[in-house]
Parts: structure tokens; sequence; C-alpha cells
């Protein structure tokens, strides 16, 4: 009795690996070089919104602007954000000065994080009475989440010391903080 009893030990491991296997056809690759398959990111049933350039520039002369170009800014915490770091600087250097000196000037600032791309269409310029502040025009594209476009008026921008709670940037660098109006504690946004 006790051979049957161990010998049933045995058997029903086989019996359960035999009826809870599944067989997968897999193409058959004659290949010596190794072959790495990735899974496929989760599909965004959102298509990124597309905005065209007229939208963003309007009726400006973008021939009286100083173009800055484009800068990359990359979360401290992503293997990016050495690479972007001196970029993000001379962007935040080029809107100082010209917000500083008052001239008429346009950047554009790349954001990007995992499952997020914004680009902000940055304008200093004087509004309609001559008082001079800056429009924001962001546009960001989530993996799993609908596209929005934003267009915010800036009229106050300094530079602020990041802490804990700044969690883009490393502590005690600088970065530049946007604000509706001067006085504001809350910022419109980081750069």
């Amino acid at each position: 009795m006790l051979a049957f009893g161990l010998a049933s030990v045995q058997f029903f491991p086989f019996l359960f690996d035999k009826w809870t296997e599944i067989y997968v056809d897999l193409p058959k690759v004659e290949s010596d070089s190794l072959i790495f398959v990735f899974p496929q990111p989760p599909i965004n049933e959102y298509k990124p919104l597309i905005i065209p350039k007229e939208m963003i520039i309007n009726d400006r002369n973008m021939s009286l602007y100083n173009i800055g170009g484009t800068f990359s800014s990359y979360p401290h915490r992503l293997p990016e954000y050495k690479r972007t770091q001196k970029d993000s600087i001379k962007g935040r250097n080029f809107i100082w000065k010209h917000w500083t000196e008052k001239k008429r000037a346009y950047i554009i600032s790349k954001w990007l994080d995992e499952g997020v791309s914004c680009d902000s269409h940055i304008f200093i310029e004087p509004d309609e009475k001559g008082k001079w502040h800056i429009i924001d025009k962001t546009l960001c594209n989530f993996r799993a989440a609908k596209p929005q476009f934003t267009e915010t008026e800036i009229h106050f921008i300094k530079f602020k010391k990041a802490d804990e709670l700044d969690y883009e940037f490393k502590s005690n660098t600088l970065y530049l903080a946007l604000f509706e109006n001067e006085g504001d504690e809350r910022e419109v946004k980081k750069l």
C-alpha cells in the first residue's frame, strides 16, 4: 500500500502538468542572431492632437520676434535629464533676458515625462495696452488620456530654488516660475 501511495505522488504532478499545458504555435526563425521580444505599450484610444502652426502664431508678425528655437526639459529622475539640462538653462535664460529687457521673443519648450509630451509655445510681447506679458500656448498629448490644449496669460516670472515639492527638478537647482499675476502663490508653469 505504501508503494502505491508513493507512486501516486509522482504520478499526479505529471497529470497536472499535462492537463494544464497550453500549446502555442510560434513562428520558426532560423537565425544566429538573438531575437528580443518587447511587449507593446498600451494602445492610446486618443489620437495625438496636432495644432497647425498658423493657429499657434495667429496674426503675429514673427519678423518682430527674436526666435529662441526649441529647448527640451526632462524631469531629473529620467536618464535624459543630464543631456537636456544645459538646453533647459539656455531656454530659461533666453526667456528671462527677453522678459527683463522687454523684447519680443518666441521659444518652444518641450517637456517629456513617462506617458506625456507637452509643447509650450511661449510668446513674450506687449498686450494691446502696451503691458508686457507672456502668452503660453501648451499642447499636451497623453498616452492614456485625451489631449489638452491650453492658453495662459502670464504677467510675472521669477527664478526659484527647487525644494522637495518641486519633483521635476533636483533640490537646490534654479528654475523659472511663471505666475498669472505678481503676488500669486501658485505657479502656472515651471521651466
